[in-house]
């Protein structure tokens, strides 16, 4: 885990520079998750929440949707056939079609960031997690797999290739 400090006297800032990394902070660990230390020192998981992907029958459509409805900006990665989104300040995901091998209507999967997908499906599989898609390959974008929790939820695994943006 990594230490962030909120502590003033830990950083050289203007009282309003602080104020806004404070609420950024919390704004990260509100989506992502947090511990603190007794000493009131806050850590947070090496593993953030790197993509969500919604279901949708017609992606193109949904898309609009959010774009209209949350001013979402989309973007259509032709060669993979996939609708994109990226919120203002915000988590970016994707639009699963029924070409997907995760298509299920009233499942959003959530893909947590990782260094090693291999190792960790590994690690998961020891504390009785079980792997659905083993390690692909999303060619000039990175990898991912899928994965079962012990209580049979589904979540994903992302690792960007150093070359993608």
């Amino acid at each position: 885990m990594r230490k962030i400090s909120l502590k003033p006297e830990d950083e050289a800032e203007s009282a309003p520079a602080l104020s806004l990394r404070r609420m950024k902070v919390w704004a990260f660990i509100v989506f992502c998750g947090s511990t603190r230390s007794k000493k009131g020192d806050m850590f947070v998981a090496n593993h953030p929440i790197s993509h969500l992907e919604i279901p949708a029958a017609n992606p193109d459509a949904v898309g609009t949707f959010y774009r209209d409805v949350f001013g979402w900006k989309l973007e259509t990665n032709a060669e993979h056939n996939y609708v994109t989104f990226q919120s203002e300040g915000g988590l970016r995901g994707g639009f699963a079609g029924p070409a997907e091998p995760t298509y299920k209507l009233d499942r959003l999967l959530v893909y947590l960031a990782t260094d090693d997908i291999d190792a960790q499906l590994s690690t998961i599989e020891a504390h009785g997690g079980k792997t659905v898609l083993p390690k692909t390959e999303i060619p000039h974008v990175g990898w991912w797999a899928v994965f079962t929790d012990p209580a049979g939820n589904h979540l994903g695994l992302f690792i960007r290739h150093a070359t993608a943006r």
